[in-house]
């Protein structure tokens, strides 16, 4: 059996590491990754994806909300189609996540057939 003394010995050095690990944790810097703006787009098309997946298809405020989003990226990708400092391999995954949104809708549009009602 262990003593008091050996208790509050341990319980302090307890309380010293976890002191230790938390300066440890506040001086780590984070750096944070610029995203080009196909990086972006793609994030946003992940992001909207996975809400198709977690919205309940009777949640109708979701999902208009959702389909706004979906057209706001579709009218940013036609005007990153337009721009002309892109690249051949970047006009091509602009390209892709074109088809990408035209998939999401397509989903959307399965799941969510009360939101297509006004």
């Amino acid at each position: 059996a262990i003593d008091e003394t050996e208790q509050y010995r341990n319980i302090r050095l307890l309380c010293n590491e976890v002191d230790q690990s938390k300066k440890d944790i506040q001086e780590r810097t984070f750096v944070e990754h610029k995203q080009s703006p196909i990086e972006k787009m793609e994030t946003k098309i992940f992001e909207m994806i996975q809400r198709i997946e977690d919205i309940p298809h009777d949640n109708t405020s979701q999902a208009k909300r959702l389909k706004e989003d979906m057209k706001e990226a579709g009218k940013l990708l036609v005007s990153m189609r337009k721009h002309e400092g892109f690249t051949k391999s970047e006009k091509n995954r602009l390209e892709d996540l074109q088809e990408n949104l035209s998939d999401l809708k397509h989903n959307f549009n399965k799941k969510f057939k009360v939101a297509e009602k006004p």
